[in-house]
């Protein structure tokens, strides 16, 4: 095939590609049912909305935390979470409100459990989208800092000793473990 052949071969093709990308699109036969309006697809539930029943435990849960009540609160939090896996904002809210309802109800491990699925999840980079009431943030931020406490070290006594010319050790005895650091010195 010369390359003058080629070209018209070239040619011909995008010209068909065109004539059939413009060609209006066929109707459908008079046989066929038409789609009516009442019948066309309705767009999906938005994400914020949830399923009915997740969204209504999640608002009871709201107001059964607003008005005191933590157990009935803590109870619908724990179904309601698993109708916002794919909404990280309610999902944070609702991770949120079972960390400070558990450690309202005195119940540590479950308080701890939630602050962990936070923190494994990195659903606190969806706070400012979650737009938590000020009351909540701030008892979460309460509830929160009381398990991120630095540990406090004091030790019952510190001892230095030269092990040679160019090290220094350090041995500090902390009431449960003794603990040994050494230290290289630069000559």
């Amino acid at each position: 095939m010369s390359e003058r052949q080629g070209y018209c071969h070239l040619v011909a093709y995008l010209f068909i590609f065109i004539a059939v990308s413009l060609w209006p699109a066929p109707s459908l036969p008079a046989c066929l049912p038409q789609q009516t309006e009442a019948a066309q697809v309705k767009p999906p539930v938005k994400a914020d909305d949830g399923d009915p029943f997740y969204r209504k435990l999640y608002e009871d849960g709201k107001d059964a935390f607003e008005s005191g009540n933590i157990q009935e609160a803590v109870d619908d939090f724990e179904i309601a979470f698993f109708g916002y896996l794919d909404n990280l904002p309610r999902l944070l809210e609702c991770y949120m409100y079972l960390a400070v309802g558990h450690y309202d109800l005195k119940n540590v491990d479950k308080c701890k459990a939630a602050l962990e699925e936070i923190r494994r999840l990195d659903l606190e980079t969806h706070m400012a989208t979650a737009g938590p009431s000020e009351t909540l943030l701030k008892r979460f931020r309460e509830v929160q800092g009381e398990f991120q406490k630095p540990r406090k070290f004091t030790p019952a006594s510190v001892s230095v000793f030269i092990q040679s010319r160019s090290q220094v050790g350090i041995l500090c005895v902390d009431f449960s473990e003794p603990v040994e650091i050494s230290v290289a010195l630069l000559p």
